[in-house]
C-alpha cells in the first residue's frame, strides 16, 4: 500500500542506478530512472485529493448513513435488527492507558464505537464487538473496544468475539455467538470503505445485515485541497487501496472455488 509501494519502487530504481553507474552502463541507468519515476508518480498521485476521492468513491458507492431515527423505523418492519455488531479497526499504544493493557483503539475504531454507542442509546439493542489480535504482542481488539464502550461511553457489551484475525472470521465467529442467542438480524458498524466486503461476509455467515457506515466522506473541497499533495489524501488513498485489494483477493478466491 502507499506509501510503502512507491517508496520501494524508488529504492529499487536508486539501487539499479547505483550498481549500473559502478559498471559504467547507461541502459541500466535509464531503467533505474524509470523505476524512480513510476514510484514518484504513484506517491504523488496517491497524495492528491482528487485521486483519493475517486478511490474512496469506488469503495463507498451506494452507502448512506443510518440515523437513530432510521434505525428505529427499521425496527418496526420485517427482519428487524436484534443486535449491533462493531468490527475492530486496530489498536495503538497509549501511555494514558497504563492502568490497563497500555492500548487504545485506533481512530477508525473510535469512530465506530462512538457511532455504535449513539445507535445503541436510541435503539437499546445489545452490542457485540469483534476483533482478535492479528498483530503479535497486542491485546485482542474486541477487549480494548469493550473497555472503551463500558468505561468511557457507559454502554454495556453483551458479546465479545476476540478470536478473529480477518473479516471472514469476524463474520463466522460473530455468527456463532449470535446464533446461540437466536440473533439473526444485525446492524453492522464499520468504516464505509470496509462495509461492502464486511456485509458480504456476514450475509455469507447466515445473518441479515443493516449497514451502518461510519465517517462517510463526501469528498470534494477547495481547488488547492484537491490538487496539492497532503498527508490526509495519502491516508485516504491507502485505506481505499487496501479495501480494493481485499475485494480483488476475494474475487480471485471465488474464481478458484
Amino acid at each position: 500500500m502507499p506509501p510503502a509501494l512507491p517508496l520501494l519502487l524508488i529504492v529499487i530504481g536508486l539501487l539499479i542506478g547505483f550498481f549500473t553507474a559502478q559498471r559504467g552502463g547507461s541502459r541500466g541507468s535509464r531503467a533505474g530512472l524509470g523505476w524512480i519515476l513510476v514510484g514518484t508518480s504513484i506517491l504523488l498521485l496517491s497524495s492528491l485529493g482528487v485521486v483519493s476521492d475517486a478511490l474512496l468513491n469506488l469503495t463507498q458507492a451506494g452507502l448512506a448513513p443510518l440515523s437513530p431515527a432510521a434505525l428505529q423505523q427499521r425496527m418496526l418492519g420485517p427482519n428487524a435488527p436484534q443486535a449491533i455488531v462493531i468490527l475492530g479497526g486496530g489498536v495503538r499504544r497509549d501511555l494514558s492507558e497504563d492502568d490497563t493493557d497500555g492500548f487504545a483503539p485506533k481512530q477508525d475504531a473510535q469512530d465506530r464505537l462512538l457511532y455504535a454507542a449513539r445507535l445503541a442509546r436510541s435503539s437499546r439493542l445489545p452490542i457485540l464487538v469483534s476483533g482478535g489480535a492479528p498483530i503479535p504482542q497486542t491485546p485482542p481488539e474486541a477487549r480494548v473496544m469493550r473497555r472503551v464502550m463500558e468505561r468511557d461511553l457507559g454502554i454495556t457489551v453483551r458479546w465479545v468475539e476476540d478470536r478473529s484475525l480477518d473479516t471472514g472470521e469476524n463474520a463466522r465467529f460473530s455468527a456463532q455467538l449470535l446464533s446461540a442467542d437466536g440473533v439473526r438480524n444485525v446492524v453492522l458498524v464499520t468504516s464505509p470503505s470496509h462495509l461492502q466486503r464486511a456485509t458480504s461476509a456476514f450475509v455469507g455467515a447466515g445473518l441479515t445485515v443493516t449497514p451502518a457506515p461510519t465517517a462517510l466522506n463526501p469528498g470534494g473541497g477547495a481547488f488547492w485541497e484537491l490538487w496539492v499533495p497532503s498527508a490526509g489524501a495519502l491516508r485516504q488513498s491507502t485505506a481505499a487501496s487496501h479495501e480494493l485489494l481485499g475485494r480483488t483477493f476475494l474475487w480471485l478466491k471465488r474464481l478458484r472455488e
